[in-house]
């Protein structure tokens, strides 16, 4: 056989592994255990739930798919209850909102209207005192003028001091009135009806407070309703968390509970291969690498991928238990997703670790080893001759001659046989 140029020489390495979703979506039982106090009695929920429904088991699923319906019949009943006291909340809080507008419009209409005719009413029996005042002191003055022309009696005069007394005596008892309203009456009776207005402003935000947590209240228990519809997050693949080893636990009448694992939802659109690679040939494997994956379920299709990463640190070998023996964890993302493929298969991974151009190559089944030197037998002039050679990158097919032989030499396939026949 000729040695012979190729125009590449891509060496790899090959190890087992399996395909695994890139995007594994874990669903739970979200219902929350609740309490609504009511004048019923006390409804609660512990977080429980029946399954009523189920998506099979394997099944295949866009986003949004149904995929369980839990028994919802606490939470509809928490519902029931909880509007119930919301219309109650509404109620208390319009009656607020109303004491409020009638509190500001009394404080309003003190202010604007009752002081202002009190103030008119007051200043206008000053007025009106103070001019009588006037007038009887000019009636006065006439009585006494007349009195010392013999035109008046003395009984006239005097009659006519006492009226102008009571007259002074009513202008003061107003006078007083008025100081004592605005002194006291006016700000004692403004203050009452602000208070009024305040405490009918500390109500209603009372009652709005109250109202938004029974509004609140309301929404969480309509959303564990919602949540008794389970639906796929995403695209991907129905696997039910039943753990191995531990018995069924997601069946059609089956009890669950808060926070329980109930399905895993690899997306099948998002794949790679986990493999494990050899610590002898961990170092040639770097991320980026290029590699072919072959699977055994799908009638030997392949994929095309692409190494993503290795792991730093080892794992034991877990079918050889044997702690001297490590193995690094390699993922390969797989470029273009075959038909069918899931979770789980078994795969054959073949990383390209190197591509050589324009190489010269020869089969290594021509390469033996003598005295520790790679060797193999050139067919000269129709005899055969000895050459020791150099060898370098090499895969299942062929191997790099580096050094010792050239283009076109005709090589022995079994060099092991020449080198017996020769001893």
């Amino acid at each position: 056989m000729p040695v012979r140029r190729v125009d590449w020489l891509s060496t790899s390495i090959t190890a087992a592994g399996r395909a695994a979703s890139m995007n594994n979506s874990e669903i739970r039982c979200t219902l929350e255990r609740l309490i609504s106090p009511g004048g019923g009695g006390v409804v609660t929920s512990n977080g429980s739930s029946t399954i009523l429904s189920l998506i099979p088991d394997g099944s295949v699923v866009k986003k949004g798919d149904l995929l369980c319906e839990l028994d919802s019949a606490d939470y509809q009943e928490l519902v029931r209850r909880q509007l119930i006291g919301v219309k109650k909340a509404e109620a208390e809080h319009r009656q607020a909102q109303l004491n409020l507008e009638i509190a500001e419009i009394n404080l309003k209409s003190y202010l604007e209207g009752s002081v202002r005719q009190a103030e008119q009413e007051f200043e206008g029996q000053v007025a009106l005192n103070t001019s009588g005042l006037a007038r009887q002191e000019d009636r006065l003055a006439w009585a006494q003028r007349m009195l010392t022309k013999g035109y008046a009696s003395l009984s006239q005069v005097s009659g006519e001091e006492e009226t102008l007394l009571r007259l002074k005596f009513g202008l003061e008892q107003i006078q007083m009135s008025y100081q004592n309203y605005r002194r006291y009456s006016l700000p004692r009776d403004t203050r009452s009806l602000q208070s009024q207005v305040e405490g009918a402003r500390a109500n209603l935000g009372y009652q709005s407070t109250r109202l938004k947590l029974e509004q609140d209240r309301l929404a969480l228990f309509e959303e564990q309703v919602k949540r008794c519809t389970m639906r796929a997050p995403n695209d991907g693949f129905v696997i039910y968390a039943n753990e191995p080893g531990e018995p069924q636990r997601i069946w059609e009448g089956a009890s669950v509970r808060q926070r329980q694992r109930m399905f895993y939802l690899p997306d099948l659109d998002r794949m790679e291969v986990q493999t494990m690679v050899h610590e002898t040939v961990v170092d040639r494997v770097e991320v980026g690498m290029p590699a072919r994956i072959r699977f055994e379920a799908l009638r030997g299709r392949s994929a095309e991928g692409s190494v993503t990463s290795v792991s730093r640190l080892p794992l034991l070998d877990q079918n050889s238990g044997a702690g001297d023996v490590k193995y690094y964890l390699a993922l390969v993302r797989l470029d273009t997703i075959p038909s069918g493929l899931r979770p789980g298969m078994s795969a054959e991974i073949e990383i390209i670790t190197s591509r050589l151009p324009e190489v010269l190559v020869l089969p290594p089944v021509a390469i033996t080893v003598e005295n520790g030197q790679e060797v193999c037998y050139v067919i000269v002039a129709g005899s055969i001759e000895r050459r020791e050679v150099k060898v370098g990158q090499r895969n299942s097919d062929y191997m790099q001659v580096l050094e010792g032989l050239e283009e076109g030499e005709r090589i022995v396939l079994e060099p092991s046989e020449v080198a017996a026949s020769a001893l």
